[in-house]
């Protein structure tokens, strides 16, 4: 079966809601670094939880990258879309 058509990416319910969550609770952790900056927090305070929100955002984009290689890039490649090659090592660029 072919998840990956159309710049789409089809997911079994329990990732996207595993995936979903992940991505909430760093909305929630941005939430409350905004706070923070409204109360006039401690500068290393606020730091400290930017690094947490940091860390959080790039486990999840390793994670998404990891399933895009395991299954759309994949596809593509064993149909022989060689433009899949160009778009991962764009993908590597931007982190």
């Amino acid at each position: 079966m072919e998840n990956c058509r159309y710049k789409e990416t089809k997911r079994d319910t329990e990732t996207k809601k595993r995936l979903i969550s992940r991505a909430n609770r760093i909305s929630g952790q941005l939430s409350g670094i905004a706070k923070m900056l409204e109360e006039d927090r401690y500068c290393v305070d606020i730091l400290t939880q930017l690094s947490g929100a940091s860390a959080a955002l790039k486990s999840l984009a390793t994670e998404i990258f990891k399933e895009h290689l395991s299954s759309c890039a994949k596809e593509k490649l064993s149909r022989g879309d060689e433009d899949t090659i160009d778009e991962i090592a764009s993908i590597f660029k931007k982190f």
